[in-house]
């Protein structure tokens, strides 16, 4: 019985560990999608994408005029990472390279 749960245990932590992959280091290019917001007030807002597990990264050499027709949009954006996601670190930064065609969600 308790070899039974301890192999339930066993096989459930390696689940849980092969299943998360590594956050990106800074300097690894990468792509994301997910949704485009403007955050903060002006003259310090800034543009952010909210990705499907809800972390929400920086968009670092984007201008919020240049994001701003995105908001709310859907959009796949490449990148390199400046800023790595770690727990109690500022959120994670992408410096943009390009942005993919936003799909509305709605439509």
């Amino acid at each position: 019985m308790k070899r039974g749960a301890l192999a339930v245990a066993a096989a459930g932590c390696l689940v849980a560990c092969v299943g998360t992959p590594p956050p990106p280091a800074p300097g690894a290019r990468i792509s994301l999608t997910g949704e485009v917001r403007i955050i903060g007030n002006a003259p310090h807002s800034m543009a952010v994408l909210q990705v499907d597990d809800q972390t929400v990264w920086e968009l670092s050499g984007i201008s919020v005029a240049l994001a701003r027709p995105l908001v709310g949009r859907r959009a796949t954006v490449r990148g390199t990472v400046r800023r790595a996601p770690a727990p109690g670190s500022w959120m994670p930064a992408l410096e943009v390279e390009s942005t993919g065609a936003a799909v509305n969600p709605s439509a």
